[in-house]
């Protein structure tokens, strides 16, 4: 579509591609979603067609296995960079294994933060006395969301899970 390229690819999920410089042999990942979070291992689980042409930005995903089914994802949600305004707190590392460490630089205040996976089920809610270092719970999903809630307002962090 365009210059993006739409993969499904099984167990790594749905990859979009940049294939604008496709003639020189350079493909750039713009981003995915993993709908067989359990691993990458080759085999015949996970997305098995994309369809991208919907004018609302939808993108249907199919698959098959444990976690099979129909999923409608939204190009926006894709990526694993950040576009909100952040108020001056980072996150990091991203990817994350077991621990995030939070930067807040302007020093305003965290009244609460929840952990949601990409179905957007709540894994962890976090709320007073929140320090600058948070145990990430074990978890079967590779993508999460981070929701900061402050006095100024609330910013969304997409974290990759490393195994």
């Amino acid at each position: 579509l365009g210059n993006k390229y739409y993969q499904a690819s099984y167990s790594a999920g749905m990859r979009v591609l940049d294939i604008t410089d496709i003639a020189n042999g350079t493909m750039t990942e713009l981003g995915y979603f993993d709908v067989h979070s359990f691993n990458n291992n080759p085999g015949f689980n996970g997305a098995w067609s994309v369809y991208p042409y919907f004018e609302s930005g939808n993108i249907v995903i199919s698959s098959l296995g444990s976690q099979g089914g129909f999923y409608l994802v939204k190009e926006t949600s894709l990526s694993v960079t950040d576009n909100d305004t952040d108020f001056g707190i980072t996150v990091s590392p991203n990817p994350v294994k077991n621990r995030l460490i939070l930067q807040n630089s302007t020093g305003i205040e965290i009244t609460s933060m929840q952990l949601f996976d990409v179905t957007g089920r709540l894994i962890q809610n976090y709320e007073g006395g929140i320090s600058d270092e948070i145990h990430i719970p074990t978890t079967t999903s590779n993508f999460l969301i981070l929701q900061i809630n402050t006095e100024s307002g609330t910013i969304s962090k997409k974290l990759m899970v490393s195994p």
